[in-house]
């Protein structure tokens, strides 16, 4: 493999992404929407969480922490499960068919460079650029809420982050980049990223509170992640009996995994359609 080359595509594509709109609006309302929430619908939430400083006397308390950080992970993991499962795949799709519209794919393939090496450079750098954004979105809505809801678990907002931009969203779009790349058109390309994205809610709303563990585990739409830090911030007692920290872990080492195969499947297609061309 040639290191060069791949930084070189990593870096072009981080680029390319960043001067696209699309990535960009997504992570800003990743960003606001959480704020916007609690500013338009947190009344209630706020309410609660000021009894429970004037119970505790005005000093920050554990039961007053873990309320805050209960509505915090509330108000930020809407917009996680939306962004990351419904919205993030479907701008990823079209990262490879959209090289050939712009007449780049022909200057790469002047190169003596491989499949593997130019898909791997397409993922990876759309990676960066969705993890620059997320991290961003991160800071601006974690400082967003401190400051409207209160003091918050700092460990437990950077591991649902964490969790759900790695396992959902940056797993799900390297397989939509994978799975379209073998397509002529970036409509095309869309069309597949669309498919992938409504498959993938069916699979995790329609697999919720049934205790499929496998399915759990193994489902493109990610539902152990998903269950255990969007809905558990949902309910006082978690899901304990449902989804465990250990499902989570199996969850994303079966989503490397797919990666894995799909990489596989698409760098042979793309290698025989290239012979027979």
């Amino acid at each position: 493999m040639n290191f060069a080359q791949l930084s070189g595509i990593i870096r072009y594509e981080f680029l390319m992404h960043w001067r696209r709109r699309a990535l960009l609006g997504v992570m800003l309302g990743l960003a606001v929407v959480p704020i916007v929430i609690v500013l338009l619908f947190g009344e209630n939430n706020l309410a609660e969480i000021r009894r429970a400083w004037v119970t505790s006397g005005g000093v920050e308390t554990e039961v007053v922490r873990q309320l805050t950080t209960r509505y915090v992970l509330i108000d930020s993991t809407m917009s996680l499960y939306i962004v990351l499962l419904l919205m993030l795949p479907v701008i990823a799709a079209d990262s490879v068919p959209k090289d050939r519209q712009l007449g780049v794919r022909e200057l790469l393939d002047s190169l003596p460079q491989s499949t593997g090496t130019y898909l791997l450079g397409k993922v990876l750098g759309f990676w960066a650029a969705a993890s620059v954004g997320a991290a961003g979105a991160m800071v601006i809505t974690g400082l967003g809420l401190w400051l409207l809801v209160g003091p918050f678990q700092i460990d437990r907002y950077l591991t649902t982050w964490l969790a759900m931009v790695i396992g959902v969203g940056l797993v799900n779009a390297g397989l939509s980049i994978l799975l379209a790349a073998g397509q002529a058109t970036r409509r095309r390309a869309l069309f597949i990223g669309v498919t992938f994205t409504v498959l993938c809610m069916i699979a995790n709303v329609g697999s919720f509170g049934r205790g499929d563990e496998f399915w759990a585990v193994v489902s493109p739409g990610r539902q152990a992640i998903t269950s255990y830090y969007f809905f558990a911030a949902w309910f006082d007692t978690g899901l304990p009996q449902l989804i465990t920290e250990r499902d989570v872990v199996l969850a994303l080492a079966a989503g490397v995994v797919e990666l894995i195969i799909i990489a596989g499947a698409a760098i042979l297609w793309l290698r025989r359609r290239e012979t027979s061309a």
